[in-house]
């Protein structure tokens, strides 16, 4: 099983933003980011994910990474 693993809330906190300015930043709910950095979304669309590493000033993979959770 492959998993998408992130390092957004490091990202943040790295940035001094906490979770409901980042969601008003890319126009979307605080529970989207939370649930990005949770992992409980596996499947976010492309936008949303070149958006958040746009936001950073990073590349997608930067942030995103897909990992083997075997099986």
């Amino acid at each position: 099983m492959v998993i998408l693993k992130n390092n957004l809330r490091e990202c943040r906190k790295e940035a001094h933003i906490k979770q409901t300015e980042l969601a008003a930043e890319l126009g979307i709910a605080r529970e989207t980011i939370g649930k990005l950095e949770r992992g409980d979304n596996q499947n976010p669309c492309y936008r949303l994910v070149y958006e958040v590493a746009s936001y950073f000033g990073k590349q997608v993979e930067e942030i995103f990474q897909y990992e083997d959770a075997g099986e």
